[in-house]
């Protein structure tokens, strides 16, 4: 069998008391990735902190969960498709996630708290 990677994101939310439930959804992610990095970071305010990627020659998915209740985090990183310094940004508030598919796993990849420090949670899969 094959490695394979997937990950499942379930939509649902509560109005007035009354909960609904929308569909899950699955990404899959072309190519057989084998290898799977799991880190817990406190990334700092104003720099921020970078997170090393080198040890993958290419990323599949990177999952960036931010843990803190009440202060976002910024994610910065280069593109694996346009590559050379095209640097990308994306707030993550606080309890919300980020999935990425397009990482260059030798450029930098940056997590900046925007208040205080917070505890971010970033699963890596690829090759």
């Amino acid at each position: 069998m094959a490695d394979t990677s997937v990950t499942e994101i379930s939509i649902s939310y509560t109005k007035s008391g009354a909960s609904s439930a929308w569909d899950t959804h699955s990404l899959s992610v072309d190519g057989t990735p084998d290898e799977q990095r799991k880190m817990i970071v406190e990334c700092a305010i104003t720099t921020g902190d970078d997170i090393d990627l080198t040890n993958f020659a290419s990323i599949e998915q990177v999952v960036v969960k931010n843990l803190d209740g009440s202060n976002f985090v910024t994610v910065s990183w280069d593109t694996a498709t346009y590559g050379g310094g095209t640097t990308v940004g994306q707030k993550v508030l606080a309890g919300q996630a980020l999935i990425l598919t397009d990482v260059d796993p030798s450029a930098t990849f940056n997590v900046t708290a925007d208040t205080a420090a917070c505890i971010v949670e970033i699963n890596v899969i690829g090759s």
